[in-house]
C-alpha cells in the first residue's frame, strides 16, 4: 500500500459535511472548504477552478455532482443552488431547513436536514418536491447509485431506506448502531456506516435486498490529538471489489467484500483527523484531512483488479501450489510449462499460506493443456497469451472442472445450483 500526503493551502481546510467535503467526477475532484470555497482539482493536483460562496459561519455547507459531471448542486445554508459544470448560475431553492447533505442522481435530488429528507426531481431550470422522508426525524446522509437504479438514506436513529427509483419500492432495515455516517454503492452492494465504527453491507440478488453478512465492527482507539473535539465519523468507499472503511480518524481498513474479513489496514499519524473519504480511479483512496491536506492511498493489488474489465456472465476449491513472489505478488504453477506464472490477483496477505483461510469462499486452479484458469469467489481468471482475462458469475462458484482435452471449455457450478 502506498500513501501519498499533498500539501494544499490552509484554505483548503475541509468543512465537516458528513462523507462530502471531497469527491471525485470524472478525472477531477472537488473540495468544499471551510472557507466557503468549492474548489476543483485535476489529478495532478492543480486547481481547475473554484466557486466562493461565503463565508459559512453557522450555515451547512455540502455540493454533490450529476452522474456525469455535468452539473452540480449545493446545499449552502438554507439555498439548494444548481449549476453547470463551468458553475454558472442556474436556479436557486429556498430550504426549510438547512441542508446537512446533498446527494444527486440522473433526475432527482435529496437533501438531508435535522426535519427528515426533502426529494427533488430536477431539470436545469426546475426543482420540483415529490416527497418528504423520514419527517422529524435527523436524516445525515443520501446517496444514489452509479447505474442510476438505487437511492439510499440514513437516518440519526439508525434506520436506513433503499428505494429502486423506476418503481420507487422501499427496502427498510433498522441497523443495531444509530447514526448513519456514510452510504457507498458499489454494482449490486451496499455499505452503510455508522458513527460509532460499524459498517453494513446488503446485496440485490435480484428480488430483494439481503444482508451479507453481520455488522463489521471496526474498533481502533485513536492517539490524543489536537481534535479529540471535532466530530470523528466512520467513512466508506469501494476500491475495486474491496470495501474501504475510514474509522476513528486514523485507521483505514481494506475489506473483502464477499467474506468480510480485513486483508489491509492503513495507520496515520496522531495529527491527523480525517473529514472526506472518497475512490479516485486513477488515483485511488483520497481522504481530506482537516489541516486541508490530502492524503492518497494506492493499492497496486486493487489497481490490478480494476484493470481487468472484461465481464460476462455465465452459470455459477484448491489444490494447487502458491508461493509468494520476490515482486509481493503470488504466483501460480503452470505444470504443463512447468514454470511460475504472476497472479497479481491474489493479495499478498502473509508468506505463510492456509488455503482453506484465504478470504474467498471458492478458490480453483484448473488447468487443461495450454489453458490456465483460477476462480477466486466470484471470479475466473484465464490466462490469455499471457495476459489474465477476468469475467464474473453473479450467482457465485462452487466449483469447475474442464470439458475436453484441448483445454477450450470449462464448466462452471453456481452455490444457487447445488
Amino acid at each position: 500500500m502506498q500513501v501519498d500526503r499533498v500539501k494544499l493551502p490552509s484554505s483548503y481546510a475541509p468543512y465537516s459535511s458528513w462523507n462530502s467535503s471531497v469527491l471525485c467526477t470524472g478525472s477531477s475532484m472537488s473540495l468544499a472548504c471551510e472557507s466557503g470555497h468549492l474548489h476543483v482539482l485535476n489529478d495532478r493536483m492543480c486547481l481547475e477552478k473554484s466557486l466562493f460562496l461565503g463565508s459559512p459561519r453557522i450555515n451547512r455547507f455540502s455540493h454533490a455532482w450529476s452522474p456525469h459531471g455535468d452539473y452540480v448542486c449545493v446545499a449552502y445554508g438554507s439555498h439548494l443552488t444548481l449549476y453547470d459544470s463551468n458553475f454558472s448560475l442556474l436556479l436557486q431553492q429556498e430550504l426549510s431547513f438547512f441542508g446537512r447533505h446533498v446527494a444527486m442522481g440522473v433526475n432527482h435530488i435529496i437533501v438531508s436536514t435535522s426535519n427528515g429528507a426533502y426529494w427533488y426531481q430536477w431539470t436545469t431550470n426546475t426543482l420540483k418536491q415529490i416527497a418528504h422522508v423520514f419527517k422529524e426525524i435527523p436524516v445525515t446522509c443520501a446517496m444514489f447509485s452509479a447505474c442510476g437504479q438505487w437511492a439510499a438514506l440514513g437516518a440519526a436513529d439508525g434506520r436506513v431506506q433503499i428505494y429502486q427509483l423506476d418503481t420507487f419500492s422501499t427496502f427498510e432495515i433498522l441497523l443495531p448502531s444509530p447514526r448513519i455516517t456514510s452510504i457507498s454503492f458499489h454494482g449490486n452492494n451496499i455499505v452503510f456506516a455508522t458513527k460509532d465504527g460499524h459498517a453494513d453491507t446488503f446485496i440485490y440478488n435480484g428480488e430483494s435486498w439481503t444482508r451479507r453478512y453481520s455488522s463489521i465492527r471496526c474498533v481502533a482507539v485513536p492517539a490524543l490529538n489536537a481534535f479529540q473535539g471535532y466530530p470523528s465519523s466512520t467513512l466508506v468507499a469501494f476500491y475495486a471489489n474491496f470495501l474501504a472503511v475510514a474509522h476513528s480518524s486514523q485507521y483505514v481498513d481494506l475489506i473483502e467484500m464477499e467474506s468480510g474479513r480485513c486483508v489491509e489496514r492503513v495507520v496515520f499519524p496522531a495529527a491527523t483527523m480525517m473529514l472526506g473519504f472518497t475512490f479516485h480511479p486513477s488515483l485511488g483512496l483520497i481522504l481530506h484531512d482537516v489541516s486541508g491536506e490530502l492524503f492518497i492511498l494506492t493499492w497496486k493489488h486493487a489497481h490490478t483488479m480494476l484493470q481487468l474489465t472484461h465481464e460476462t456472465t455465465f452459470d455459477d476449491n484448491l489444490h494447487e501450489a502458491l508461493r509468494l513472489g520476490e515482486t509481493g505478488v503470488m504466483e501460480i504453477f503452470d505444470s504443463v510449462q512447468d514454470q511460475w506464472i504472476p497472479a497479481p490477483f491474489i493479495s499478498p496477505i502473509s508468506s505463510h499460506y492456509d488455503l482453506n483461510a484465504l478470504p474467498w469462499s471458492t478458490f480453483q486452479v484448473i488447468q487443461s493443456q495450454q489453458i490456465l484458469a483460477v476462480v477466486l469467489g466470484y471470479a475466473v481468471f484465464a490466462l490469455d497469451n499471457g495476459q489474465w482475462k477476468h469475467w464474473i458469475a453473479p450467482t457465485g462458484i462452487s466449483c469447475a472442472v474442464a470439458v475436453d482435452g484441448r483445454g477450450t471449455n470449462f464448466s462452471f457450478f453456481s452455490h444457487r445450483c447445488l
